[in-house]
Protein backbone atom coordinates (compact mmCIF):
# COMPACT_ATOMS: atom_id res chain seq x y z
CA UNK A 1 0.00 0.00 0.00
CA UNK A 2 1.26 3.47 -0.83
CA UNK A 3 0.23 4.92 2.51
CA UNK A 4 2.92 7.62 2.35
CA UNK A 5 0.64 9.30 -0.21
CA UNK A 6 -1.96 9.73 2.55
CA UNK A 7 0.66 11.52 4.66
CA UNK A 8 1.43 13.80 1.70
CA UNK A 9 -2.25 14.74 1.34
CA UNK A 10 -2.57 15.37 5.08
CA UNK A 11 0.54 17.54 5.10
CA UNK A 12 -0.62 19.44 2.00
CA UNK A 13 -3.81 20.28 3.90
CA UNK A 14 -1.80 21.51 6.88
CA UNK A 15 -3.24 18.95 9.27
CA UNK A 16 -1.03 17.43 11.97
CA UNK A 17 -1.28 13.74 12.85
CA UNK A 18 -2.58 14.65 16.31
CA UNK A 19 -5.30 16.90 14.87
CA UNK A 20 -6.40 14.18 12.45
CA UNK A 21 -6.39 11.62 15.25
CA UNK A 22 -8.56 13.90 17.39
CA UNK A 23 -11.05 14.37 14.53
CA UNK A 24 -11.26 10.60 14.13
CA UNK A 25 -11.30 9.78 17.88
CA UNK A 26 -8.07 7.80 17.46
CA UNK A 27 -4.54 8.14 18.79
CA UNK A 28 -1.63 9.79 16.99
CA UNK A 29 0.32 6.48 16.96
CA UNK A 30 -2.62 4.88 15.12
CA UNK A 31 -2.44 7.59 12.43
CA UNK A 32 1.33 7.14 12.22
CA UNK A 33 0.92 3.38 11.72
CA UNK A 34 -1.74 3.95 9.04
CA UNK A 35 0.54 6.32 7.15
CA UNK A 36 3.41 3.83 7.42
CA UNK A 37 1.26 1.16 5.77
CA UNK A 38 1.21 -0.94 8.94
CA UNK A 39 -2.39 -2.07 8.53
CA UNK A 40 -4.14 -4.93 10.21
CA UNK A 41 -7.86 -5.50 9.72
CA UNK A 42 -8.80 -2.71 12.13
CA UNK A 43 -6.41 -0.32 10.36
CA UNK A 44 -7.90 -1.23 7.03
CA UNK A 45 -11.36 -0.50 8.42
CA UNK A 46 -10.09 2.92 9.60
CA UNK A 47 -8.76 3.88 6.18
CA UNK A 48 -12.08 5.15 4.74
CA UNK A 49 -12.60 7.45 7.73
CA UNK A 50 -9.05 8.81 7.34
CA UNK A 51 -9.67 9.62 3.68
CA UNK A 52 -13.10 11.13 4.34
CA UNK A 53 -11.78 13.42 7.12
CA UNK A 54 -9.39 14.85 4.53
CA UNK A 55 -12.30 15.41 2.12
CA UNK A 56 -11.61 12.46 -0.18
CA UNK A 57 -13.53 9.38 -1.20
CA UNK A 58 -12.57 5.72 -1.11
CA UNK A 59 -13.23 3.50 -4.07
CA UNK A 60 -12.85 -0.27 -4.10
CA UNK A 61 -11.75 -1.35 -7.56
CA UNK A 62 -11.19 -4.86 -8.91
CA UNK A 63 -8.80 -5.04 -11.87
CA UNK A 64 -8.76 -7.92 -14.33
CA UNK A 65 -6.14 -7.14 -16.94
CA UNK A 66 -7.55 -4.18 -18.86
CA UNK A 67 -10.95 -4.41 -17.17
CA UNK A 68 -11.63 -2.36 -14.03
CA UNK A 69 -14.77 -2.70 -11.97
CA UNK A 70 -15.63 -0.13 -9.27
CA UNK A 71 -17.20 -2.21 -6.51
CA UNK A 72 -18.01 0.68 -4.21
CA UNK A 73 -17.36 4.37 -3.81
CA UNK A 74 -18.44 7.10 -1.46
CA UNK A 75 -19.15 10.79 -1.69
CA UNK A 76 -16.68 13.27 -0.20
CA UNK A 77 -17.48 14.98 3.07
CA UNK A 78 -16.36 18.45 4.11
CA UNK A 79 -12.94 18.56 5.73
Amino acid sequence: MRAYRLREIREDRGIAQKELADRMALTQPTISALEAGDLDLSGLATLPAYVEVLGGIVEVVATFGERRIVLSSGEPTAA
